[in-house]
C-alpha cells in the first residue's frame, strides 16, 4: 500500500483503477491520498447483484467518485486488481479497493502486489477493459439503489474454525510463504 500511495501522490495525468471489489472506505482512502490534486481518475468495479447484496461492493463508492468528478464504471466479469498511474507505473496485485484489501481495518487481508513499468500491450489491454466497462451515472445509481433497498437483508454465515493443530500449521506455513515472496518482490523492486 505504501508504494501505491507514493505513486498516487506523484500522479499528474490520470489514474485508472480496476478492482473486482470496490467499497466506499477504499475510495475514501484514494481521495485522501490524492489530497485535492485534481488528478483525473477512473475506477472500474465488478458490481454484480451478489456483490452488492453481500456487501463486497457498495453503492456509496460511486457517490465519493462523483463528488471528485471521477468516472466510475462497471465490468461485471472482471476480477483482477490493477492500477495504472500516468501510463508510467502499473500496480498488479491481490488487493481490492476496499478497507480489508488496503489494510485500513483492524482485521484485514494479507495482500501482495508489484509495481512495474507497463508495456504497450499492458496499456492496450487496460484501455480495452475500460472500453468494455459501463459508465455509472445518476440514473443507474438511483435504479440500483432502489433495487438494492428491495432485496432481503443478507445474513453473513458463520463457520467453525479448524482444529488448533491445523490452524497453527497453516499460520506457520503462511509466514514462510510471505517471507519468501517479500524477498522476491524486494529484489524486483530494486531492479525497477
Amino acid at each position: 500500500r505504501d508504494h501505491f500511495s507514493k505513486g498516487l501522490q506523484n500522479s499528474q495525468q490520470h489514474i485508472y483503477i480496476l478492482s473486482g471489489y470496490v467499497k466506499s472506505n477504499g475510495v475514501q482512502w484514494l481521495k485522501n491520498e490524492l489530497k485535492e490534486r485534481n488528478t483525473p481518475c477512473t475506477i472500474v468495479a465488478q458490481w454484480t447483484p451478489q456483490n452488492l447484496i453481500e456487501g463486497s461492493c457498495d453503492l456509496e463508492s460511486y457517490t465519493i467518485a462523483k463528488e471528485n468528478n471521477w468516472e466510475f464504471k462497471i465490468l461485471s466479469n472482471f476480477h483482477g486488481k490493477v492500477a495504472l498511474i500516468d501510463d508510467q507505473i502499473l500496480f498488479i496485485g491481490s488487493a481490492n479497493l476496499t478497507g480489508r484489501g488496503l489494510s485500513l481495518l483492524p482485521v484485514s487481508n494479507k495482500e501482495l502486489g508489484v509495481a512495474v513499468k507497463p508495456t504497450t500491450q499492458d496499456k492496450t489491454i487496460i484501455r480495452k477493459l475500460l472500453e468494455e466497462s459501463s459508465l455509472v451515472d445518476d440514473k443507474m445509481f438511483e435504479e440500483l439503489t432502489d433495487w438494492l433497498n428491495k432485496q432481503d437483508k443478507f445474513i453473513k454465515r458463520s463457520y467453525g474454525k479448524f482444529p488448533e493443530r491445523i490452524h497453527s500449521l497453516l499460520k506457520e506455513n503462511l509466514q514462510i510463504f510471505y517471507q519468501f515472496l517479500f524477498s522476491l518482490i524486494f529484489q524486483q523492486y530494486l531492479k525497477f
